[in-house]
This record gives structure tokens, C-alpha cells and sequence, in this order.
């Protein structure tokens, strides 16, 4: 298994591992505010956008400059999760078909210098990162802690 193949596999299962929770979080929770005053559902928003955003950067090869996403539009939780689903296609799609040079190539975000591939990997982190704040928001309400991330069958390799 290469670096993409277990990206793409990864980034499947996180947003798998994301699309049942937000499923199951109560809707007292979605739209509760906690803290930061994000809710579930604009964190939720925020990931569908800037990770469609990012991940259309990452397919341009006229793109070397990476940008900030723009402000999420509000979903209803349905909605999202419609998209949501759709946006995990058209990231494989996207991931799958970039060239080796494209892979490689070195972009710019935030004034540090990544290749394609690492810039993605850091859209998973981003992933991860605002997923541990929706748990957050959850286990106030009551919610038990999200399961760790799921990686398929056990007998299977991750890579």
C-alpha cells in the first residue's frame, strides 16, 4: 500500500467514523452552543466546506498557493450529511486521480511549504482536530465519547 492508498483509506474511515456520529448526536446537541460558541453543526459545516474547498485546490495543478476556505454556508443536519457523503466520493475521485508530479509538487499554506500529498494529510488533522471538539460539545450534553475511529475488519491490514 502506498502513501495515497492509505491516505485515501484513512480519510474514508475518519469520515465515515464522523458521518455516524453526527448521525446519532442528539438535536439538542447539533445546534447547542459550548465555549467557543461553535455548535456541532457549524463545525460539522465547517469541515464539509473547507475540506471540499482543499481538496479542489489539491486537484488543480495551476493551484501552488492554497487558501483559506470560505465562510460555511448553513446546513440542516440532513443536508449535511447528504453532502457530506457526496464530498467523501469526490475527494476519492480527486485523490485517486492526481499524477505523481501533482502528489509531490510543493504548494504553499499559511506561509509554510508542503507537498500535495502532506498538505492533505494536514486536512486530516484539521478533520481530527474539530471532530475532538464536537465530542466535546457532545459529552456535555451527555453523550458517551466518541469510539475510536474504526479501521475495518481486524484481521485487516491498515498499512
Amino acid at each position: 500500500m502506498d502513501e495515497r492508498e492509505r491516505f485515501v483509506r484513512l480519510y474514508r474511515s475518519k469520515v465515515d467514523h464522523t458521518l455516524a456520529f453526527l448521525r446519532d448526536v442528539p438535536d439538542d446537541c447539533w445546534a447547542a452552543v459550548y465555549g467557543s460558541q461553535a455548535t456541532v453543526g457549524q463545525l460539522a459545516n465547517h469541515l464539509v466546506t473547507a475540506e471540499r474547498f482543499w481538496f479542489a485546490q489539491a486537484g488543480d495543478p495551476a493551484c501552488g498557493e492554497m487558501s483559506a476556505p470560505p465562510a460555511a454556508k448553513a446546513r440542516t443536519r440532513n443536508a449535511l450529511i447528504t453532502t457530506y457523503e457526496a464530498l467523501l466520493e469526490e475527494a476519492t475521485d480527486t485523490l485517486v486521480g492526481l499524477s505523481e508530479t501533482r502528489l509531490h509538487e510543493r504548494v504553499r499554506f499559511a506561509g509554510r511549504r508542503f507537498t500535495t500529498l502532506a498538505f492533505c494529510w494536514g486536512v486530516l488533522a484539521h478533520h481530527s482536530f474539530h471532530l475532538g471538539q464536537m465530542d466535546v460539545i457532545a459529552r456535555t450534553f451527555g453523550v458517551s465519547a466518541i469510539a475510536f475511529q474504526p479501521w475495518g475488519p481486524p484481521d485487516e491490514f491498515v498499512g
